[in-house]
């Protein structure tokens, strides 16, 4: 029997499709999901596919070794979540897996996107698996189950690890690449850049060769996961700093808005820890003219939802959709932002499940996390002095541990314009 292995964390869009199809492609196989720690639909998901559910700590490399561990199969078939396999493969693992010869297999690697930039990487990739049979995780790796425990399973490292057990596994025999394909998402691709994500990937694998320690290269490839989703409106008179403006006129009210989001993008710009910036904007029809203002180097995203919490939870799932694996979310209404508190607030990701930037009006101007967590955008009373408080209960309760930055004043009225001198001077 085969034993499929498939790690999450928050997956849910990714195994509506992929355990359907596994159903279907493979009635008579395994289905594992190796949870590491999601809070949305999976595991319905995974209960209404009739597949094994297994929670294991956070991490590929600890997740698959979890699945292996429950697995019943001889043969044992690690799928990524957002990889689907063509169809006919069960004959041709069946087969490769019982060459003895061979003590690990894989597919032949394909993005889901019909850019001409794709098939430039993919024929890359094919070189790669044929002159030095070093195939990457996302090309499905499966072997015997003997073979998996000769190996020692895979090393429970932040990265890396499927090379690693490629490597140990070439010490027992033949790696071998099907023609069949295992289709991946391009999501990160998208996200990141094509050159940029293909570069990165070079790079990575050559210092992890020439000895570099795994903790130090994860550090850096999780950075180019780190992303900072600034939220804003197109600058129309009428449509921003509304209760500014009547103090000042719409005309002197946009004018300072263009320079609080001009400093609030300078800010992420210079930003030491984070990897991109996306710029969320209203009204849904504005994207030309947002481009048009703020420059291509950024991309943009539509807000969706009804309230604001509707709308932040939906950018955390988009870009966690897009390969982000830390997100902070910011407001362009503060210019007592900087450089160092985005800085810290990534830093205090590594050991809190949320970071909050907390406003002198009972709001705040930043909140982080490593993944969607509706609870926080749920039963909040928005664009009341009472959002911080009861966003701080609600963690409270769900047992987060959450990291403050110092309390900062928004500019919402022209008594704020008190804090800020120079903004003030902007308009006279």
């Amino acid at each position: 029997m085969i034993s499929i292995i498939i790690p999450v964390l928050n997956e849910e869009r990714a195994l509506e499709e992929l355990l359907p199809l596994l159903r279907r492609q493979a009635p008579d196989a395994e289905l594992i999901v190796a949870d590491g720690g999601s809070d949305d639909q999976s595991r319905e998901i995974a209960s209404r596919a009739n597949a094994h559910w297994v929670e294991s700590a956070t991490g590929r490399g600890a997740q698959m070794n979890a699945g292996a561990a429950a697995a019943a199969g001889s043969i044992l078939l690690f799928l990524h979540a957002d990889t689907l396999l063509q169809d006919g493969w069960p004959p041709a693992v069946r087969e490769t897996a019982g060459d003895e010869r061979v003590a690990l297999g894989a597919f032949r690697f394909r993005l889901d996107d019909d850019a001409f930039s794709c098939r430039i990487l993919e024929t890359g990739v094919r070189l790669r698996s044929a002159l030095f049979r070093l195939p990457y995780g996302d090309q499905a790796f499966f072997l015997r189950r003997e073979a998996f425990q000769q190996a020692g399973g895979y090393p429970e490292w932040p990265i890396m690890e499927d090379v690693e057990l490629v490597r140990r596994a070439k010490q027992q025999g033949r790696i071998k690449v099907l023609s069949l394909r295992a289709t991946t998402s391009a999501r990160r691709w998208h996200s990141n850049g094509f050159f940029r994500q293909t570069m990165l990937n070079l790079s990575t694998i050559i210092q992890y060769r020439l000895g570099r320690p795994v903790d130090d290269l994860a550090w850096r490839y999780r950075r180019s996961a780190r992303a900072v989703a600034v939220f804003c409106k197109l600058p129309s008179p009428g449509s921003v700093k509304t209760r500014l403006a009547a103090s000042i006129g719409d005309g002197d009210a946009v004018k300072i808005y263009k320079r609080m989001v001009q400093h609030t993008l300078e800010q992420v710009h210079k930003c030491n820890a984070h990897g991109r910036t996306l710029i969320f904007y209203a009204p849904e029809t504005a994207e030309p003219a947002m481009r048009e203002w703020l420059g291509k180097r950024h991309r943009f995203f539509p807000q969706h939802g009804g309230d604001l919490g509707d709308r932040m939870l939906d950018a955390f799932r988009r870009a966690a959709s897009n390969g982000v694996r830390e997100l902070l979310i910011i407001g362009t209404d503060c210019p007592g932002l900087t450089t160092s508190h985005l800085d810290q607030a990534f830093r205090a990701l590594s050991d809190h499940d949320i970071v909050l930037g907390p406003t002198r009006d009972g709001g705040y101007f930043l909140i982080g996390a490593d993944r969607p967590l509706p609870c926080l955008f749920k039963e909040i009373a928005w664009s009341t002095g009472a959002v911080f408080e009861q966003t701080m209960a609600i963690a409270a309760r769900e047992s987060l541990h959450v990291a403050q930055l110092e309390k900062l004043t928004d500019v919402d009225t022209v008594d704020d314009l008190d804090h800020y001198p120079a903004l003030r001077k902007s308009i006279i």
